[in-house]
């Protein structure tokens, strides 16, 4: 069953105090004690994608799959294996969010069949890019990911692929509820920012490209 997200279900991830757009409020920066704290630890860095998110339930339950919905495009062009990027895992009997590397099984384990998201062919699913797994990073070493070359964000009239929207990062091990919500941060690209100008609801609906035959395995960075 898909259920896109009301407002508060997914923690609303904080900014990194550097980049564009800083001149926002100061309530969506991530807290400086917090970012020590995030920068501390081992890190996973992914690609942010540009859709609207949605929530299934797999395992009789067990799980909620978080995922980017990038049927429709909105300020970005995407070129995808499936409609649905799985970004975040959570174990509802656990009560916490997967690490990356269980996180990556499961994966796998929704591409092969073994865990179905209710209402979904597996095919459906495929992961977000992650970008890297490192430990002890500085702030300043965050912004050259973003001119990291999506797998799928294309130039509209070339077709050749892109840098995406941003990156999302937050420790790789498991996260409890309020870590999520301390430790996830974002950084979004100047393009993108200035790019927003419109609801992509209120303009003509215009399709990604979802081409089953672009999944790969490879989960890794790029």
């Amino acid at each position: 069953m898909t259920d896109f997200l009301k407002h508060g279900e997914y923690p609303k991830l904080k900014r990194l105090p550097i980049g564009p757009g800083l001149d926002g409020k100061k309530d969506t920066l991530i807290k400086e004690n917090h970012l020590r704290l995030l920068l501390e630890q081992d890190v996973l860095i992914e690609e942010k994608m540009d859709g609207r998110t949605a929530k299934f339930t797999a395992d009789n339950g067990r799980l909620s799959i978080f995922c980017e919905d990038l049927k429709w495009r909105h300020s970005i062009r995407y070129k995808v294996p499936a409609r649905f990027a799985i970004f975040d895992i959570f174990d509802n009997q656990r009560t916490y969010y997967l690490d990356a590397e269980a996180k990556e099984d499961i994966c796998k384990a929704i591409r092969r069949g073994d865990i179905k998201p209710e209402g979904m062919a597996p095919d459906n699913f495929f992961p977000v890019t992650r970008f890297a797994e490192a430990r002890h990073l500085t702030l300043e070493q965050f912004p050259p990911f973003l001119e990291r070359v999506s797998r799928y964000a294309v130039d509209p009239a070339t077709g050749k692929n892109i840098p995406g929207e941003g990156i999302v990062i937050k420790p790789a091990r498991l996260l409890v509820d309020i870590e999520m919500d301390m430790y996830g941060a974002k950084l979004v690209r100047k393009e993108f920012l200035d790019g927003i100008t419109d609801n992509y609801l209120r303009r003509p609906l215009e399709r990604n490209i979802i081409n089953p035959a672009l999944f790969t395995e490879e989960t890794g960075p790029v």
